[in-house]
Order: structure tokens, then C-alpha cells, then sequence
């Protein structure tokens, strides 16, 4: 329990720094930093609790961080080992991202900043029936983390190369647009440390490369690199060619630990019965499950489907300035590997399913683009995905749409 020598400890834990708020209500003693996420800023962290305590003469330290990163849950690992002075008794407990937006609104607080929701989580030390995060499944947890990680550098790989190609050669980006994707920045580095040597690329060297790499380029495609490639003088750029080489065998290396870390999440998640539960719902495959499993954890965490979907991040929101009024997108806040996972298995859903297929052709048929109408059909998804595991009770369609059958369209259209 909280007592009058009770510090209080908040911390917004994002994925690059911590915000840190350290405050007694009763002495009003404030006392907030940010510092980075690496261990020798968690020590840090810890010292200024100590040396708080100690300027305050306080026993008890209630240390509340809120859990939206891994980092969330590597500090309060870190803090629960620290070794701390004698006669200083330190809790940590991991919260709910959820709980202090919903502290802030019953305190009327309009700005929301990274500041205000680590003194929100400070003052969630003072109570008990807060919601805390249960740790369901460690080991999809890790394995989850391990695959939001690597897809993360994966895809943070991807756009380095494609930044490189287009100092590179703007002219090559603009014509080949998946330039960044699978071993073509390889092409383009063996063939230009071959322009480089001879002064020219010729179509038998072209040829030679692409056959090294396993690579299909067809006749007229083959035509405009050459003259993309021959049209340049770029002799000074070898050390281009050279990092983009190395950022390709970074991601060839990132890119062969995801196939079988996806196999081992499979396997570790139909051992839960909330996995199988949620691939009741049309379109979420056995790996979507257990991801969502392995990175949601706690569905109780979110007192509503609202507050799930923005967490994962699929609401739309309007970009308007002034009189000029925008179209709807989808947000581009919340968990991207989760919003990826949603949006393969939504078209994997109108693929499959009549009456989702409708859902994304009522929307088409109301002025929606293609894409958007995916995006309601992703909110669908996670509403289901919301419903089934907080009831227990497997997804069922209603009479009049299980007699709708099955569709074979790939893409919704207006009917």
C-alpha cells in the first residue's frame, strides 16, 4: 500500500528513451528527465530514484511503467535485479498503455505528450485496482518480440538500400520502383563496378549478372537498364556500391531468420487455446493468431474493441488544414507488424468469405477506394479478433450470411 513515505515513479517507456517522472504529492516534490534506453541509462534511472529517496527520507518506492515497448518490459526486469541501499523497498509493476489516456481524460488533460503520460503513470502507483498486465504465454511473448524485431530491420534495411540506389541513380529508382526488393540492388552493384572497369555495360555482362543471381529481366526492361546504367557517368561512386552490398547482406542475413522463427511461432501457438480460438475467424491464419497472442498478451487489458483498435492502430483519421478537406487514412500510429498481419488476412477473408466480401463492397459502392474498403474490413477483423477472445466463444456468422457461401474476388468491388 501507498503510504505518506511512498515515492512515486513513472516512466513512458518508448523504443528510444525513457520519460521519467519521480514526484511525492504531499511534499510536492517533482523531479522529471529523459534518458535513453540503453543498460547504462537504466542504472541511471535507478540512481536518481535512490538519490530522490534519500533527499526525501522516503522507505517505499512504487516504480509504474507503462507498457507499450519492449523496452517497457527490459527496464523493469533490469530495476527488479537492481541491487538497491538497505531499508529502501522498491515495487515495479507494468500498466496498461491504456490506463493513463484514460487517467488523463477523467482529468481533463487536452495535451497529450510523452511528459504528461509518465505523470499520469506515476500517480497510477497510488492505486490498486488498476489494471496490470498478465503474462500469458512468455514464450510467444519472446518469440512475437524476437519477429517484430527482425521485420522491423528488415524493413528499415529495404528503404537504406533504396535511399542508396537513388543517390545512386535517381533515373534507375524512378523506372524500376521495387528496386530496394530482393536481389536486384545486387544487379544494379555488379553492374555498375562493371561500368566502372570497362567504361560500358554491355548485354553479355548484363546477361553473366543476372544469371548469377538467379534474376528474370525481360527483354525491354533489360533495354532501359542498359541505357539508365550507360547514360550516367558515375565513376566516383564506388563507395556507394560498396554499402549497398553490405546493407544486402545484412538483410539477406535478417531475411533467413524470419522464415523459421515463423514455423516456431506457429508451433508454439496452437498449444494455446486462445490461438485456436481466434483462427475461427475467416481469414486470421495460425501465425496472425499467435502473434497477436504473443504481442496483446492480456485482452482485459482494453475495457473496449475501441480502445484494441487503437492500440493496433486501423482507425482512419482526416487530413485537413483549414478550409482544404482531406480524404480518411488509416493511422500510421500503432503496431505495424499487427496492422500488416490484418491486412494480409482481410484479403485473405474477401477472398474467402461472401459476407466479408460484401462488407468491402458496401464501402467501394459509397465512394471508398479499394484499399480503404480493405481497411474496414481490417477494423472488422480486429473488432472479431476482440469479441472471440474476450468471450471464449468461437466466431460465428449469422444465419442469412452463412448462406451467402463463398466468393473467389481479389480485390472488392462495387457490385
Amino acid at each position: 500500500m501507498v503510504n505518506e513515505k511512498t515515492l512515486l515513479v513513472g516512466v513512458d517507456a518508448g523504443e528510444k528513451v525513457y520519460d521519467v517522472v519521480i514526484l511525492h504529492p504531499g511534499l510536492d516534490y517533482r523531479s522529471n528527465f529523459t534518458v535513453g534506453v540503453k543498460r547504462a541509462n537504466r542504472d541511471e534511472i535507478a540512481k536518481r530514484i535512490c538519490k530522490s529517496a534519500e533527499k526525501i527520507a522516503s522507505t517505499d518506492v512504487r516504480v509504474t511503467i507503462e507498457s507499450s515497448t519492449s523496452a517497457s518490459h527490459i527496464l523493469s526486469k533490469h530495476l527488479a535485479n537492481y541491487v538497491w541501499p538497505k531499508g529502501l523497498n522498491v515495487k515495479t509493476n507494468l500498466i496498461s498503455s491504456v490506463t493513463p489516456r484514460k487517467l488523463a481524460e477523467a482529468q481533463l488533460i487536452d495535451t497529450k505528450t510523452d511528459g504528461v503520460d509518465s505523470y499520469l503513470t506515476a500517480q497510477c502507483g497510488e492505486y490498486e485496482h488498476l489494471p496490470k498486465i498478465k503474462r500469458t504465454n512468455e514464450r510467444l511473448k519472446s518469440l512475437s518480440s524476437a519477429y517484430e524485431f527482425l521485420s522491423k530491420q528488415s524493413a528499415s534495411l529495404k528503404m537504406r538500400i533504396r535511399s542508396l540506389l537513388l543517390q545512386l541513380n535517381p533515373s534507375l529508382t524512378a523506372e524500376f520502383k521495387s528496386a530496394h526488393k530482393g536481389n536486384f540492388s545486387l544487379i544494379v552493384a555488379s553492374s555498375y563496378e562493371s561500368y566502372i572497369k570497362d567504361g560500358k555495360l554491355t548485354d553479355q555482362e548484363l546477361e553473366r549478372i543476372l544469371k548469377e543471381e538467379s534474376f528474370n529481366m525481360g527483354k525491354s526492361r533489360r533495354k532501359k537498364f542498359l541505357e539508365i546504367v550507360n547514360e550516367e557517368t558515375m565513376k566516383d561512386s564506388l563507395y556507394l556500391i560498396n554499402i549497398i552490398r553490405e546493407h544486402r547482406t545484412l538483410l539477406s542475413m535478417v531475411e533467413k531468420q524470419l522464415n523459421p522463427l515463423k514455423e516456431v511461432i506457429k508451433k508454439a501457438g496452437m498449444k494455446s487455446p486462445t490461438v485456436k480460438l481466434l483462427t475461427s475467424i475467416s481469414g486470421i491464419a495460425e501465425f496472425t493468431a499467435s502473434m497477436f497472442v504473443g504481442l496483446v498478451q492480456d485482452i482485459e487489458r482494453f475495457p473496449s474493441s475501441k480502445e484494441f483498435i487503437g492500440y493496433i492502430g486501423t482507425y482512419p483519421v482526416k487530413i485537413e488544414s483549414g478550409k482544404l478537406k482531406g480524404k480518411s487514412k488509416m493511422s500510421k500510429k500503432g503496431i505495424k507488424i499487427l496492422k500488416r498481419l490484418l491486412y494480409t488476412s482481410a484479403m485473405a477473408a474477401i477472398n474467402s468469405n461472401k459476407y466479408i466480401e460484401k462488407i468491402a463492397n458496401k464501402a467501394v459502392s459509397r465512394g471508398k477506394t479499394d484499399m480503404q474498403a480493405i481497411g474496414i474490413v481490417m477494423t472488422y477483423l480486429a473488432k472479431w479478433i476482440y469479441g472471440v477472445w474476450k468471450s471464449g466463444e468461437a466466431w460465428r456468422q449469422g444465419k442469412e450470411e452463412r448462406e451467402m457461401g463463398n466468393s473467389r474476388k481479389i480485390i472488392p468491388r462495387a457490385s
